[in-house]
């Protein structure tokens, strides 16, 4: 049942992420829509493994895995600007 319910939580977290940026409450490029989308992946990758869903444990792997980068990159481009701003 626990596994079941994480397997929810994960998938209600992309669509969560889904519906605010198709309503334009969210950019496609921002760090919450990245953060949702990285443990959204996480959970649906545990709930993977537990069922042997081969496909989707590949699928969740990829997904959790650009999110990742991509919130590196969004942190790293906002350290960079508030560099840029204090030497002003």
């Amino acid at each position: 049942m626990t596994t079941e319910l994480i397997g929810i939580l994960g998938g209600t977290m992309f669509l969560t992420g889904f519906v605010l940026v198709s309503s334009g409450r969210w950019n496609g490029r921002s760090f919450w829509y990245e953060i949702v989308n990285f443990l959204g992946s996480i959970l649906l990758l545990y709930y993977s493994i537990k069922k042997l869903a081969y496909t989707n444990i590949v699928l969740n792997l990829v997904w959790g895995i650009v999110a990742m980068f991509t919130i590196y990159h969004i942190i790293d481009r906002h350290q960079k600007r508030k560099k840029v701003r204090k030497r002003r």
